[in-house]
């Protein structure tokens, strides 16, 4: 596995997935 250079990538990558599956979640709510 791939050790992240910084906590800031970290946190980067966490809020793409989480805004990635707000998205999709309201999208499969409402049609």
């Amino acid at each position: 596995m791939i050790k992240p250079r910084s906590i800031g990538y970290y946190y980067a990558e966490f809020y793409n997935g989480l805004e990635i599956n707000i998205k999709i979640l309201f999208k499969t709510r409402i049609p």
